[in-house]
């Protein structure tokens, strides 16, 4: 992925991790000061070109339309690379984190750069850690929470 968008950028300032394109009031589809809203087939051309550069991989559409997706506005390494590195620098190698935990920023000790992010984004980094055989995806059971065991 070459340098980040001002789209990408916009995503980073405002943390936005998702993109849903059925959601008219998000602020990346519509300009308020101009009374003006991208239109739907717009919307996806966007997320399709961002998919395309391996900035962005939807989250349904197999089979059935696409409407969501995540955004990567840094590269899926480099938030697996953030990831392992909170996780050595926080003695958690051998243990099990819940996405709570990764997910929660300052209240619980997590990666800052992961605070807020959902549970899909989180899935789709440790996806990449299991690539890198450095951790596993554990999937929520019940009422429990997803977590990652690091290695």
């Amino acid at each position: 992925m070459s340098r980040p968008s001002r789209r990408l950028r916009w995503c980073q300032h405002h943390r936005s991790f998702t993109l849903r394109l059925d959601d008219d009031a998000h602020p990346l589809w519509r300009n308020d000061a101009v009374d003006r809203r991208l239109p739907p087939d717009a919307r996806r051309r966007f997320v399709d070109a961002l998919v395309l550069d391996g900035a962005a991989v939807w989250l349904d559409g197999d089979p059935g339309p696409k409407s969501k997706c995540l955004v990567f506005w840094r590269s899926p390494d480099d938030w697996c690379d953030e990831l392992q590195g909170w996780a050595a620098a926080s003695g958690l190698e051998g243990q099990i984190v819940t996405a709570h935990e990764v997910t929660g920023g300052g209240e619980t000790g997590g990666p800052p750069a992961l605070e807020g992010a959902p549970a899909e984004f989180v899935a789709s980094v440790a996806a990449r850690l299991e690539q890198r055989e450095k951790g596993a995806f554990v999937p929520a059971r019940g009422e429990d929470d997803a977590g990652i065991k690091f290695f």
